[in-house]
Parts: C-alpha cells; structure tokens; sequence
C-alpha cells in the first residue's frame, strides 16, 4: 500500500502545509487542527475536502489563488465564495456535460493552438478547453 501526500506550498516553493492521506481516516486525524473541515465542506468530494484543508493554512486568504487538477466547479465556487480564495484547475469532461463547448472532434480538426471557452457572469466563472497534443486529451480551465 502506498503513501500519498498533499501539499500547499507558497510562490516561493516553500511547504506551508501538508497533509497524509489516509483513506477514510484522512479528516478524522484533522480533528481539532487548524485544518478541520465541516461536514458541508466535506460532502463536496474527498478531494475537495483535502484542497479545502490545506487552503486553510493560507495566511492571507484575500491575497491567494489556489491551483490543482481534477475537480468540480463546487470546489471553485466554495473557495471564491467561502474562503475568498481565487483558483484555477483542470476539470473532468464528464463535470462540465452540460456545458456548451466545442467537442474534441471539432478542436481537433481545428488543429494547435486552438480552444474554447464559454463565461457565466452569473457564477463569474471561465471555462477553457483545449487539446494537449501531448498527452492527447481536451484540458478543462476553470
């Protein structure tokens, strides 16, 4: 079994905080820590809860934007809303269905260079897609 373990770190590179993940134990060992997590917040996802956590430890939330793969608008809006923190990610096709973007097939034949992106000014939010030729696979911004 392996280890894994989350981190916030500063511009400067720095660890500021981190945290063991431990399965289901994970939030249960932040009890009384600086990083316990509410029920609501936890409900989001596990790794909504674990961004959350570590967000926790910014000293100056108001002057922050966080940046991590793989979530959920809710996680963005919580952070923006809750906490006052600004972030920026990548996001899963299947979490942004209904959305009115361009499908893969059409950027792909579009060719490099080219994406999409819709705005919500109600939300104030972004969403960017575009292909990484890369790795072969459309990235979501939000």
């Amino acid at each position: 079994m392996g280890l894994q373990v989350f981190l916030i770190a500063g511009v400067s590179g720095y660890i500021l905080d981190f945290i063991p993940y431990q399965g289901v134990n994970t939030f249960d060992e932040l009890k009384d820590s600086h990083n316990e997590i509410s029920e609501k917040e936890c409900d989001l996802s596990v790794r909504a809860g674990i961004v959350i956590a570590l967000c926790k430890s910014v000293p100056h939330p108001y002057k922050a934007t966080a940046f991590f793969d793989f979530s959920g608008l809710p996680l963005f809006l919580y952070l923006r809303d809750q906490m006052g923190i600004y972030s920026l990610g990548t996001i899963r096709n299947n979490r942004v269905s209904r959305c009115p973007i361009e499908t893969d097939k059409v950027l792909k034949k579009q060719g490099r260079g080219k994406y999409d992106y819709k705005i919500d000014n109600e939300k104030g939010i972004i969403i960017v897609k575009w292909m990484d030729e890369l790795l072969g696979n459309t990235l979501y911004g939000v």
